[in-house]
């Protein structure tokens, strides 16, 4: 039985990891420098999964791998969390302001 491998990079999900310090010190502690990340949901995987084994151009046996539209820093992680969250969150491995 052939399947359709969906292989994605980073989950959006894992930044939760980071909760207790973001509430309490405003602090993302993802140390990855200016690296970017291709984030995703898990539940937009979850709906690719069916799409894939449905779809003409998904031929069995091909890997995948899913990911957003644009890779992101911590830095950019950071400001959207203090949008989202009316607070100030901050990137531990960029320098504060």
């Amino acid at each position: 039985m052939a399947g359709t491998i969906l292989r994605p990079h980073f989950f959006m999900h894992n930044l939760l990891g980071s909760a207790a310090s973001v509430a309490t010190d405003g602090m993302l502690f993802m140390n990855l420098g200016a690296g970017r990340l291709s984030m995703i949901d898990s539940r937009d995987i979850g709906e690719m999964g069916p799409a894939s084994s449905s779809t003409p151009t998904c031929s069995p046996g091909k890997v995948y791998t899913p990911s957003s539209p644009e890779a992101i820093t911590m830095e950019q992680a950071a400001a959207e969390l203090s949008r989202a969250l009316c607070k100030q969150v901050n990137d531990f491995a960029t320098p504060h302001r």
